[in-house]
């Protein structure tokens, strides 16, 4: 497919491209944001929620050490994927499927993880809990009072959800300090850097790599090399 208007006719032909090809636009746009804002802020959200005030310079390295180990996987995956295709577009659109049912077989096992995470950690709350109360109890001297507190389900004893903050009132807060507006626009700046780069490399290596399966096949080695730096530094 050629998402350019081919007529050197600019933005118009280029947008009229992406209409005419939305589905690949919408596939694009979606794995974007699940890559670069759906996946990270869940995964350190919980990671937040989890990881103890005290532990979290011992284990969020950690954390990112082994998360240096994805794009060698899915580098490994993706050239596994191309091999058993033929290099044409029938071949570029069963490499596009199969990657497809992958993602959605490992974003069901990330559901399944994140609700055994919350799920054991409750768990762990209530026998700590438990075992405090035990601890006091066996721990108080003769002629001691001893407070316990004892909590049930029902819909009485539920807790009070907070109210999340709408999106007008986080960017009041975001615009109202000057430390935020400086870390807000230098995210925003080094995103324009990254995609105007990413841009322009793509554009060259499609000049070098005008079959799809090249193409593919380069990228995912390529992803290997930058995954083994990154958990080597």
């Amino acid at each position: 497919f050629d998402l350019g208007g081919g007529g050197g006719g600019g933005a118009m032909d280029s947008a009229r491209g992406l209409v005419g090809n939305w589905s690949y636009a919408l596939f694009y746009i979606v794995s974007e944001l699940w890559a670069s804002a759906g996946i990270p802020l869940l995964f350190w959200q919980c990671a937040n929620d989890m990881t103890p005030l005290e532990q979290a310079r011992r284990f969020y390295p950690l954390f990112a050490v082994f998360g240096n180990l994805a794009p060698i996987l899915s580098g490994k995956l993706m050239t596994w994927a191309v091999s058993i295709h033929p290099g044409d577009d029938n071949g570029f659109g069963g490499v596009l499927k199969f990657l497809a049912v992958f993602k959605g077989i490992a974003c069901l096992g990330i559901i399944g993880l994140h609700r055994y995470v919350y799920t054991a950690a409750d768990r762990r709350a209530k026998q700590q809990q438990v075992q405090k109360i035990k601890d006091e109890i066996r721990n108080a001297k003769k002629g001691d009072w001893v407070e316990v507190k004892l909590e049930f389900g029902g819909k009485k004893n539920k807790p009070v959800a907070t109210k999340k903050a709408t999106l007008s009132e986080s960017v009041r807060e975001l615009s109202g300090s000057k430390y935020l507006r400086a870390m807000a626009a230098t995210v925003v700046c080094y995103n324009l850097c990254v995609e105007l780069t990413e841009v322009l490399w793509k554009a060259l290596l499609r000049k070098s790599y005008p079959n799809k399966g090249l193409y593919m096949d380069f990228m995912a080695k390529f992803s290997q090399v930058v995954g083994a730096i990154a958990l080597v530094m």
